[in-house]
């Protein structure tokens, strides 16, 4: 009996799930109506984000004139040494480069072979893709002096994101979805996007002869931000062995790893736009940026001060580095302006 009862009383069959229903439940009746006056917030909302940037148009307006100014007092080379006068601001030689090496969030970009080509850098730009919708993207435009770096007299770079109207959410940012850049032209060796490597072909018979030079990629500004990439590219193999180092050889994820690398780059000209742009001068001479950089200087003083009597008896065998010791990771490009300093340039100018 036990026997046939258990057979006759097999488990029923799971019912079928609804995977689309098993990961996004449906909205309760009230979360329903909530969404429904958030639908409404939103759109309020937009239309308050255009009217803020009909206003900040108007005032775009009234400020570029004074940037066009600033051009001009940068290009004055009435009263600058004869040597400086080739470059791109010579009134102040290096202001966009110092300008830039004091932005926290923007200073590791550069690499020190980038500064002499940035020294040649006359001004920055910054327009958006439409006027109408500047959430869709901008573009920045880099205007060189003549030098022995680029044949391009002007660097673009545009940065679109997903924003549309249509579905336009408030709490999520737009997200960068492509960005086209001018690409670069370098003048015959010297592209500073590349490491030459010379190696003798066979004996050392001469210094100018049975040389092969070959080149390898290296990190720069200019490699970084001047590209074409969209998302559902490959990641570029550059930037990706740049950003993730060994990882990138372990992920299959390509679309999620370019989706990074845009963010970065998408990043970094946020940072130019909002911040370098419009005050560059107070990045020159470091009013603006560098909080950072004294967190950095408080924060081991006192570890020290707390860890004292832990590290008493190391003391002896681990003395703590002199004042002025370089710090490790330190690079070559924030190093040298440190030693030039803000006030230094701002001095120069001045004397000029």
């Amino acid at each position: 009996m036990g026997k046939k009862k258990g057979a006759s009383e097999e488990l029923p069959a799971p019912p079928a799930v609804d995977n689309k229903c098993a990961e996004e439940p449906e909205d309760t009746l009230v979360v329903t109506a909530l969404k429904t006056i958030d639908d409404k917030y939103c759109a309020l909302e937009l239309q308050f984000e255009q009217e803020v940037e009909s206003l900040r148009k108007k005032y775009s307006e009234k400020q570029s004139p004074l940037l066009e100014e600033r051009v001009k007092v940068l290009m004055d080379a009435s009263s600058c040494p004869a040597e400086d006068k080739e470059f791109g601001t010579p009134a102040c030689k290096g202001f966009w480069l110092q300008a830039m090496q004091n932005a926290d969030d923007f200073a590791e970009a550069l690499e020190e072979w980038d500064d002499p080509v940035l020294e040649y850098l006359q001004n920055i730009k910054k327009t958006n893709v439409t006027e109408q919708f500047p959430q869709k993207g901008f573009k920045l435009e880099f205007v060189f002096s003549e030098n022995p770096y680029l044949v391009n007299s002007t660097l673009w770079v545009q940065f679109h994101t997903n924003f549309e109207v249509e579905s336009y959410k408030p709490y999520l940012e737009p997200e960068c979805i492509e960005v086209k850049s001018s690409g670069i032209k370098w003048k015959d060796g010297k592209d500073v996007t590349v490491k030459f490597k010379t190696a003798p072909k066979a004996k050392k018979k001469s210094k100018s002869k049975g040389m092969d030079k070959s080149q390898e990629p290296r990190e720069s500004f200019f490699r970084f931000l001047f590209r074409n990439l969209k998302l559902g590219d490959p990641a570029p193999e550059d930037l990706a062995a740049i950003m993730m180092g060994d990882a990138y050889v372990e992920t299959d994820d390509e679309d999620n790893l370019t989706s990074m690398i845009l963010e970065q780059l998408h990043g970094i000209g946020q940072s130019i736009a909002s911040e370098i742009i419009p005050y560059a001068v107070r990045y020159y001479t470091g009013e603006a940026g560098g909080d950072n950089d004294d967190d950095d200087d408080e924060d081991p003083e006192e570890e020290d001060s707390n860890d004292f009597d832990d590290d008493d008896e190391d003391s002896d065998e681990e003395p703590p580095p002199t004042k002025g010791t370089k710090k490790k990771g330190q690079k070559a490009s924030t190093a040298k302006s440190a030693e030039v300093g803000p006030g230094a340039k701002t001095e120069e100018c001045k004397q000029q």
